[in-house]
């Protein structure tokens, strides 16, 4: 089983799934993948990462919207947000509010179609990979 998520928020909880289906059913094959922690975007990727590891509605997001449903981005809206990260954000919950209001957390201004496509092909190429390489 492979648990894929979209958002960095189901990253620990997919962990914690993962160790339950463990202990409590035995399930050994199981595996979590988040294609916020791939690494085959950074050849790709022209901004800076917000946080060092979120890009939350920007040039990747907004990338991958365009080369998969263009007609629903409206580009003439992207912006580039870098919000301050709080002294404390890494030690104690924090609203998402504080951070920052309108839910950009990087450079959406950038992106395009051509660099969705390359995400998606190198998200999926890394998918198969592990998926191979469990089998």
């Amino acid at each position: 089983m492979i648990l894929f998520s979209g958002h960095n928020g189901n990253v620990a909880p997919n962990k914690l799934v993962m160790r339950e289906l463990l202990h409590e059913y035995g399930f050994q094959n199981v595996w979590s993948m988040s294609y916020t922690d791939i690494s085959c975007g950074k050849d790709i990727l022209k901004s800076e990462l917000w946080n060092g590891e979120t890009f939350h509605a920007s040039e990747v997001e907004t990338s991958i919207m365009l080369a998969i449903a263009p007609a629903l981005v409206d580009m003439t809206k992207a912006v580039c947000k870098y919000p301050e990260i709080p002294d404390d954000f890494e030690l104690r919950s924090t609203s998402w509010h504080k951070v920052g209001c309108s839910g950009v957390y990087g450079d959406a201004t950038i992106a395009t179609a051509e660099a969705g496509h390359k995400f998606l092909t190198n998200w999926i190429g890394e998918l198969e990979a592990m998926i191979l390489a469990i089998l």
